[in-house]
């Protein structure tokens, strides 16, 4: 009578190959993943670039309403020395006939803004005057020629962000006009 042999398990060369498509599995899946993970993230910091850029574009446009005029005229104080990209004129409340003068600056990568600070209920305060950062990483830019005085610009705001290692920018631009029209 023949012996019979039961077999139990796998052989080598099975396990060898159910490990390699395993692997494989595994290294497409990954590959999906990190993918989707890079473009989840790409899409928050786009998103979060636009959200600054609507505060920014929210701050810029309510200056610039307020103002009486747009140019690249120096500013006063502690804002004649600052290389301009834009000076809004604005009407001093307090002492009519004697305006103020509000500069945005680009210093370094940096966005500035140098005039009247700002009181807590969004008025301009003209006896303290304020120098500082008003957003990183941006940067204000005029169409070329740009000088006024003048009630309406359109105005870009480039802002930069590192992502992955990389530099990713998003820039938008908008227009805006004085409600002040004196000159």
């Amino acid at each position: 009578m023949p012996s019979r042999r039961t077999q139990a398990g796998f052989t080598l060369v099975e396990l060898l190959i159910a490990m390699a498509l395993g692997g494989l599995l595994m290294g497409l899946a990954s590959s999906v993943i990190t993918s989707h993970l890079r473009t989840t993230q790409r899409q928050a910091e786009l998103q979060r670039m636009r959200d600054h850029w609507g505060r920014i574009n929210f701050f810029l446009e309510t200056e610039i309403r307020e103002g009486q005029s747009l140019g690249t005229e120096q500013g006063e104080g502690i804002c004649a020395d600052k290389s301009r990209e834009l000076t809004i004129t604005v009407p001093n409340r307090a002492a009519p006939g004697s305006p103020g003068r509000i500069v945005y600056y680009n210093n370094g990568v940096d966005l500035w803004r140098c005039g009247p600070s700002v009181n807590r209920d969004g008025t301009l305060d003209f006896a303290n005057q304020s120098d500082g950062l008003l957003v990183e990483n941006a940067s204000l830019s005029l169409p070329a020629g740009f000088t006024g005085p003048t009630d309406t610009t359109t105005y870009t705001v480039t802002l930069r962000s590192w992502d992955g290692g990389s530099l990713f920018t998003f820039e938008e631009s908008s227009s805006a006009r004085t409600s002040i029209r004196s000159f």
